[in-house]
């Protein structure tokens, strides 16, 4: 499939949740969070309004960064997710793998 293509079926979307609004309840597949739980002022607040907005089954994927100067170690966020009534979820046949473009494109490691 052309990249053009795949990109028309994707819709990314930036949000702010206010659970109070019922048209956001339910709406979302995915949300991603990435290096940002230690910026928000009620972590705990945040994370339950993006449960409401997710569909049910939808899934929410948090990123942190060691060096991150607000980084949230993952017993952290699995506390806070848990207090929500997220689950964690173990898969099995998926994987998170960072891939870097090289800088020097002749450059190859095996």
């Amino acid at each position: 499939m052309p990249a053009a293509r795949l990109w028309n079926r994707c819709s990314c979307q930036l949000f702010a949740l206010a659970s109070s609004i019922p048209e956001d309840r339910n709406r979302f597949d995915r949300a991603v969070l990435v290096t940002v739980l230690g910026e928000i002022p009620d972590r705990e607040a945040a994370l339950r309004e993006i449960f409401d907005a997710l569909k049910p089954g939808g899934m929410l994927s948090v990123t942190e960064v060691i060096f991150d100067p607000h980084f949230q170690p993952r017993p952290t966020v699995a506390r806070l997710a848990r207090s929500v009534g997220f689950r964690e979820q173990a898969y099995r046949v998926a994987f998170t793998l960072n891939l870097e473009k090289p800088r020097d494109p002749t450059t190859q490691s095996t």
